[in-house]
C-alpha cells in the first residue's frame, strides 16, 4: 500500500480560491443586468451591451437633435425612450455595476483580515 502523504491546505490558498468565487459573482452580477427605477424595465448588461450603450450615449452628447433612443429591454423588447429617460437608463446602469463593484471590493476587504476558515465561510455575496 503507499504511504499517502498529507499536505494541510493554507489560508492563502483557500483565500485565493475564494477571491476567485467573489470576483466570478461580482462578474455574473453585474452581467446578469438591473431594473430601472425610472423606466420599470429590465436591461440586460452583457460586455455588449455596455459597449453599445457607452456608443449610444457618446451619440446623444454628440447630437443634442436626438430626441429619442429606441433601446432593447428584457421585459417588453424595443422600447422607444426619451433622451432624458434613457441618460437616466445610463446612470442607473452605472450604479449598477460600481454597486457590484464596490460590493466586490468590501468582500475583498474581509477576505484580507480574515484569520481562519470560519471566518472565511462567512464571507458570501449575500
Amino acid at each position: 500500500m503507499a504511504n499517502i502523504l498529507h499536505h494541510p491546505i493554507s489560508l492563502e490558498f483557500l483565500k485565493e480560491k475564494k477571491l476567485t468565487q467573489l470576483r466570478l459573482q461580482c462578474e455574473n452580477r453585474i452581467l446578469s443586468g438591473f431594473s430601472s427605477v425610472r423606466t420599470k424595465h429590465k436591461y440586460s448588461y452583457s460586455v455588449y451591451d455596455q459597449i453599445n450603450t457607452t456608443g449610444q450615449i457618446v451619440m446623444l452628447l454628440a447630437d443634442d437633435s436626438i430626441t429619442d433612443v429606441v433601446w432593447k429591454t428584457e421585459d417588453q423588447g424595443f422600447v422607444t425612450h426619451t433622451r432624458e429617460e434613457f441618460i437616466s437608463v445610463v446612470s442607473e446602469a452605472d450604479i449598477h455595476k460600481k454597486s457590484c463593484l464596490t460590493r466586490y471590493q468590501q468582500l475583498k476587504e474581509q477576505l484580507n483580515v480574515a484569520r481562519n476558515v470560519e471566518e472565511l465561510e462567512h464571507i458570501q455575496w449575500e
